[in-house]
């Protein structure tokens, strides 16, 4: 999990030390606003094959979780 402006800084952190990124999702705190994190998965001595997820949004326009975070946080069903 890392700020989503550095993202270069830990590819290639992640490929000097043998990590190959193999998800990544951006996090943002609402529709329409920018991505404030970045969450970044890797495997040691994989192959080249990155997937790119859907966004998540945390909160609603009424400033409640989404329920995609509710999910994570709590356990609920989306």
């Amino acid at each position: 999990m890392h700020r989503p402006g550095r993202l270069l800084d830990i590819v290639s952190a992640m490929r000097a030390n043998r990590l190959e990124p193999k998800r990544i999702q951006f996090v943002y705190p609402k529709r329409g606003k920018e991505a404030n994190t970045l969450l970044i998965e890797a495997i040691k001595d994989g192959k080249p094959d990155l997937k790119v997820l859907p966004p998540l949004y945390v909160y609603e326009d009424n400033n409640e979780y989404t329920p995609e975070v509710r999910a994570l946080l709590y356990g609920e069903g989306n």
